[in-house]
């Protein structure tokens, strides 16, 4: 189907429209007033400000008033409030606030001299919950100047929030024999380190960074870096008063031999009775037969003057 336009008045408007129409919209754009968030990269539980920023001279814009809008993502950013104002809010006070919704910061103020000059005009406290990060940004439908009339551009920001290196304890667990001392260590985190016993009646640390068995039982110990980050072992310390080890010896294939068994009992432990159980690989042959048990292995657990060991091979009960 055609047409024909038979005003050239019509043309000649529709042309210069057609022509002039992006041009309008790029000259709209470029007298706007620039906002934009601050840019802050942090580490997590951090607590940082960004600002609320004019990047473009207000002198003589006749600004009286402002409200601002911005969103954030709860999962990542705890807001905690406003932390001042800048100078060129000088006489304005601080804004109204309205944190009442997660997730959204509402902002006004006003004034009785319009604004001068660019650069910071409110600063805002956040806490970062998480790593990885995420945006602020400003609800264009929802922030603008005076009666809202000015052609404003806005720009948000991502917060970088990089992981915090905790505290790792080592050992997670550990069996001592009452007496008898452990090295701790700690990767990650912020030295220097703290460490403590959960049950002082169990263990105690020795030299700051040691852990000694005091008394038969169970606990945790745990360490403390600079910035306050802790760690506690998720296994147990376990304290014990009988030692059982094994004293070296070598043999011959085919040689039938003793395995000695050296009992140890911290001073004060009522011991009466007992058993305890050896496991070997296929390579060696059970148990043939008893040389002492009973109350020999008793005496000899009892007094270490004794001059014999109990020599055993696989389970033995007393």
């Amino acid at each position: 189907m055609r047409y024909q336009i038979k005003n050239k008045a019509v043309l000649l408007l529709l042309l210069v429209s057609t022509v002039l129409g992006p041009r309008a919209h790029l000259t709209a754009q470029e007298n706007a007033l620039r906002f934009s968030i601050t840019d802050v990269t942090v580490t997590e539980k951090d607590t940082f400000t960004v600002a609320i920023k004019a990047d473009s001279l207000l002198t003589g814009k006749g600004v009286f008033a402002y409200r601002f809008e911005l969103t954030y993502s709860t999962y990542y950013f705890e807001f905690i409030g406003v932390d001042g104002v800048s100078t060129l809010l000088n006489g304005w006070g601080l804004p109204e606030i309205n944190g009442a919704v997660p997730g959204r910061v509402k902002l006004a103020g006003a004034g009785a001299s319009p604004l001068v000059g660019s650069g910071d005009l409110i600063y805002l406290k956040f806490r970062a919950v998480v790593r990885f990060g995420d945006w602020l940004r400003f609800d264009q439908n929802n922030s603008y100047l005076n009666e809202g009339d000015e052609e404003l551009l806005f720009s948000d920001t991502h917060i970088q929030i990089n992981q915090l290196s905790l505290p790792n304890i080592s050992p997670d667990s550990r069996t001592l024999f009452v007496g008898e001392e452990t090295q701790l260590s700690v990767s990650g985190g912020t030295p220097p380190y703290t460490f403590s016993v959960v049950d002082t009646s169990v263990a105690v640390i020795t030299e700051q960074t040691k852990v000694r068995a005091k008394a038969p039982g169970f606990t945790k110990i745990m360490v403390e870096d600079a910035n306050g980050e802790t760690d506690l072992t998720s296994g147990n310390y376990e304290v014990r008063s009988v030692q059982l080890s094994f004293e070296p010896i070598s043999a011959w294939p085919g040689d039938t031999f003793y395995l000695p068994v050296k009992i140890t009992v911290d001073p004060g432990t009522n011991l009466v009775s007992g058993a305890f159980e050896l496991t070997h690989n296929a390579n060696v042959t059970g148990l043939k037969e008893w040389v002492q048990q009973g109350i020999s292995i008793l005496l000899a657990m009892l007094n270490p003057e004794h001059e014999s060991h109990p020599h055993v091979r696989d389970t033995a009960a007393w």
